[in-house]
């Protein structure tokens, strides 16, 4: 106890300052640590009325989402940089369509319930998608089967974390359950928002009316040509006022402008010796490897590839066409340059060959069926078609092939078709009538018969052997110094431009560039600069370092900042001047016009003769002589012109008019049709598909993926 009574006499003190210090860095721990502490950087991609995504989860629907498009495509292909950039966006735009779409269905109550998904994936009801999925046909019948659905979706439930292809399938099946869900709660919004469009009776008599209303004119017209445009001052006052009172129509998205100079890499003379050594290397082999191991051959010379297939000669498009169709079989051509290249070229094979096909098949697959049993079902139908039955009806009731079932199993092929080669190879050595099974290794066993061949003409195989001719690592070195050593000389603006112009270098401009910019023409594939010049701490003027942007070595400065709102006086000067010179020419003519009373005056005080213009409507609000004037053709049906009254001076688009009414023929209007119910339906539709955009300039967007991408 004497222990105890010692530290409280003593250490009383400190012990109060250390208890008060622990709870004070209770309390502020928030403000420095976690999402929302005072030092945390965001992580977000963007935002959209409050709720964010963040990277993380952007990067992980990215990469099903890239998944996805790899498995709908040829097994090998790649994504490159641009085909990346398209399905960043996409993800983006489902983030948006989600959050602004997703407030609408909780306002309106619009929900998805799980007894919903299971109607549309797991029932003879399915959405047609999962319905077409290859995966979910009866082997035996070859018709969709639910229960492969749930069979499926066990299997998934029953496979382990750890199994890569089963969580890739879950993610996948996740995707799809997601896109169902989401269509069917926009199909419900759609509804309501079409069953509350519609017109009224009243809008619709005054519309038919005013369709058929007819009006004969006659008028003086003013050009504003009479006027030179020297003698029209406009001051920046004016320009800055006419801004403000139209800001609807200069509302601009944030952009940038840059000027930039390149130092291209381009191939030396020394490059181009080490691309025909390394061609000559190979040559001979090119020159006397058979027709059946050209592909082989090509596949590991050539930075071109093999087509394996013939080319009619109105298709080609390629180099020295005329010089390589009249080689003989077997004939070489070259070397010659083209698109960064350097190729020979040798005639493989020539024949004479339809410019298209027309056929009909009928598929039964070997995925879904034995092969046993699927030869076995092609041959009954081939019986059955050599007996008379039906083609169209076999079609339907067998065929494999859900994207040809609608049409009859009808394909047209062009030789550059993209397509099963042994059905192509069947439909183009065949004639019309010829009828015949072909079984493909990856699909199973067609029946096809021809219907049709389009034009005979010379067609080509042949064979590329070339190089890309691109510059060395050591060219690039030489290059990359020169931009440096000019980036390290000129740093500011004015430096940069007096450099330009002393040293004779070429100056280009890049106007309107955006966020979601990916190329830059005259650069290409620029991101990184286009970066740089949205960074927060690239000010006006600034100059970029070296960008490294393909062959080309780019140094930029930022000579325009728009943001996001008004456009910049600067940005739309000549717009504007001419908008505003036109608005004055106008007030001085109609100040010379005066309020003559009669078209004689107006034509004797202007100079300009009287003209006439017959059957005028709204449906077409263009004046013989004068162009599309719509304010000039509203004009002569106005009530307070009837009875042959001259009408003020009105400024229209080519210049300023005055006009008189000679006659105006109304047609009674019909009662409503079937065209105003077409009307109405095309009105339900433009508010539909606008309705995204609608909720968009609403909503508070905040787009950071430019820091990210």
């Amino acid at each position: 106890m004497s222990v105890i009574q010692k530290i409280r006499d003593k250490y009383a003190t400190v012990m109060i300052v250390v208890v008060v210090i622990a709870l004070l860095a209770f309390l502020l721990m928030d403000a420095f640590v976690g999402p929302k502490s005072l030092f945390h950087r965001s992580t977000d991609v963007g935002e959209v009325d409050g709720q964010s995504l963040d990277y993380r989860d952007f990067v992980q629907q990215l990469q099903v989402t890239e998944n996805m498009y790899r498995n709908n495509m040829p097994e090998g292909t790649s994504i490159d940089d641009a085909t990346r950039q398209r399905l960043r966006d996409q993800v983006w735009q489902k983030f948006l369509t989600d959050v602004l779409f997703g407030k609408e269905y909780e306002q309106l109550g619009i929900g998805f319930t799980d007894a919903e998904m299971r109607d549309i994936t797991v029932t003879s009801n399915a959405d047609p998608q999962i319905q077409a999925i290859p995966a979910f046909h009866n082997q035996q019948t070859g018709q969709f089967d639910p229960n492969m659905v749930i069979e499926f979706l066990r299997q998934l439930s029953a496979g382990g974390a750890a199994n890569e292809q089963v969580a890739q399938q879950r993610a996948q099946w996740m995707q799809l359950e997601d896109y169902l869900r989401n269509a069917s709660l926009q199909r419900k919004l759609f509804t309501l928002v079409r069953q509350a469009v519609y017109v009224p009776k009243w809008l619709e008599k005054e519309q038919q009316e005013e369709q058929s209303a007819q009006a004969s004119i006659s008028y003086v017209n003013v050009p504003y040509t009479t006027i030179s445009d020297s003698a029209v001052k406009v001051t920046d006052a004016e320009l800055q006022s006419y801004l403000n009172a139209h800001q609807a129509l200069y509302h601009r998205e944030a952009s940038r402008r840059i000027e930039y100079v390149s130092f291209d890499a381009v191939p030396t003379a020394a490059d181009t010796a080490a691309v025909m050594t390394q061609l000559a290397a190979v040559k001979p082999e090119f020159d006397t490897v058979s027709a059946e191991n050209m592909g082989a051959f090509i596949a590991r010379s050539s930075e071109m590839k093999f087509y394996d297939g013939y080319v009619p000669e109105s298709m080609m498009q390629i180099p020295e066409k005329d010089s390589i169709t009249t080689l003989p079989v077997g004939g070489i051509y070259g070397p010659f340059h083209d698109n960064g290249m350097v190729s020979y070229v040798r005639m493989v094979d020539k024949k004479m060959m339809p410019d298209s096909v027309k056929v009909r098949h009928i598929l039964i697959s070997t995925q879904q069926t034995p092969d046993s049993i699927a030869r076995q079902r092609i041959d009954s139908i081939e019986q059955a078609v050599k007996g008379g039955a039906d083609f169209g009806q076999l079609v339907l009731e067998y065929s494999d092939d859900p994207g040809s079932k609608q049409n009859g199993g009808e394909y047209d092929l062009t030789p550059m078709t993209n397509f099963i080669p042994e059905f192509k190879d069947f439909a183009f050595e065949h004639k019309p009538g010829e009828l015949g099974v072909v079984k493909s290794q990856q699909y199973g066993y067609f029946l096809i018969q021809v219907l049709s061949r389009g034009t005979e003409e010379p067609a080509y195989k042949v064979a590329f052997l070339a190089k890309r001719l691109d510059p060395s690592e050591g060219t690039e070195n030489v290059v990359y110094g020169q931009a440096s050593e000019f980036a390290g000389k000129y740093a500011t603006r004015a430096q940069f431009d007096k450099a330009v112009r002393e040293e004779g270098l070429n100056k280009k401009a890049a106007d309107n560039i955006h966020t979601t910019d990916y190329v830059i023409p005259g650069i290409g594939q620029a991101r990184e600069l286009i970066q740089w010049a949205f960074n927060e701490k690239t000010e006006l003027g600034d100059r970029s370092s070296v960008f490294s942007l393909g062959e080309h070595y780019v140094i930029a400065v930022l000579t325009g900042i728009q943001e996001e709102g008004l456009a910049n006086l600067g940005e739309v000067r000549a717009e504007l001047t001419a908008a505003v010179r036109k608005e004055k020419k106008g007030k001085q003519i109609a100040g010379k016009i005066g309020n003559a009373s009669t078209l004689d005056a107006v034509s004797k005080s202007t100079g300009q003769q009287v003209q006439q213009a017959q059957n005028i409507s709204f449906a077409t609000p263009f004046i013989p002589n004068a162009g599309f004037e719509p304010r000039i053709v509203g004009a002569a049906f106005r009530k307070d012109l009837a009875g042959g009254k001259v009408s003020p001076a009105l400024s229209g688009n080519n210049g300023v008019f005055v006009l008189k009414v000679d006659s105006l023929q109304h047609i009674t209007p019909a009662a409503a049709t079937a065209q105003d119910q077409q009307q109405e339906a095309m009105l339900q539709q433009t508010i539909s598909g606008q309705l995204l955009e609608m909720l968009r300039k609403e909503a508070k967007i905040k787009d950071e993926r430019l820091k990210y991408f």
